[in-house]
């Protein structure tokens, strides 16, 4: 008995041959229930978000890095029953205040979160979307010179049947990075 997927041609484009890589300074998160995601029936790509209403508010968590310092890494794992995809998520975060430290904290410390992420190809990706992602490693230092970095990198783990799914909330990536600014109460 055969139980795989049906298999789906791949085109190439221009477009995704001439993309950049790496991902941008921006990314959002809230935990996996507190939110609800719809994808768009023809597309598969995430296209709204809904955040349980709550008083306060319940609102998507900001985490601005540095241009070119947060990345990913996709890992297909074989399993005997069903291969899925680990998604790991570094965000690397430079800190100074309390409050940076406390939100670099309550990070690490959560779990099932999903997260929308600014690529350098102009696309917002949401990681975790199945099963969400958790911290699985903090690593950071205070250096040892003044040029010396003060940041740490956080890293999210989850293991999903996917990738990250493409987000496409409006027109373009000012709209996308608005639309989630507004989730955010920017």
């Amino acid at each position: 008995m055969a139980c795989a997927e049906d298999l789906v041609s791949f085109l190439a484009t221009c477009l995704a041959d001439q993309s950049v890589g790496g991902l941008n300074k921006r990314m959002w998160a809230l935990e996996k229930d507190k939110l609800t995601l719809t994808l768009d029936s023809v597309t598969g790509e995430v296209d709204s978000v809904t955040i349980a209403t709550t008083s306060p508010a319940t609102l998507l968590k900001t985490f601005t890095g540095k241009q070119f310092t947060h990345n990913g890494a996709l890992t297909g794992e074989v399993n005997t029953n069903v291969n899925t995809i680990k998604q790991d998520l570094n965000m690397v975060l430079n800190y100074f205040s309390q409050e940076q430290r406390a939100a670099i904290d309550a990070l690490f410390k959560s779990d099932e979160c999903i997260f929308f992420v600014e690529t350098n190809a102009e696309q917002v990706e949401c990681w975790g979307y199945e099963y969400g992602l958790k911290a699985s490693a903090l690593t950071g230092a205070t250096g040892t010179a003044l040029a010396d970095s003060r940041a740490v990198t956080v890293t999210m783990t989850g293991s999903q049947k996917t990738m990250p799914k493409v987000c496409n909330f409006g027109a373009d990536l000012a709209a996308n990075i608005a639309y989630l600014n507004n989730l955010a109460g920017i």
